[in-house]
């Protein structure tokens, strides 16, 4: 039983060992360098949604200040 538990030991330590040389040589290779390029929209995109952004935000200013009212005045 000694020697079958001994080449268990053995097969398990070498199959352990491959899957860290195989995880070595997969991690080294080096990919090529890819550079995306940003998509701009057009300025008819942008001009169509500006306002509706610039109301939104100006929504979420008032709501902040509101809220920073409240807060300064439990205070």
């Amino acid at each position: 039983m000694y020697d079958y538990a001994k080449l268990w030991n053995l097969l398990g330590t070498l199959a352990f060992v491959a899957s860290l040389l195989l995880w070595n040589w997969a991690l080294s290779r080096k990919l090529p360098d890819t550079t995306f390029e940003p998509v701009m929209l057009s300025n008819g995109v942008y001009r169509a949604f500006a306002p509706e952004i610039n109301d939104r935000l100006k929504t979420l200013n008032e709501h902040l200040e509101h809220f920073c009212r409240a807060e300064r005045n439990r205070s």
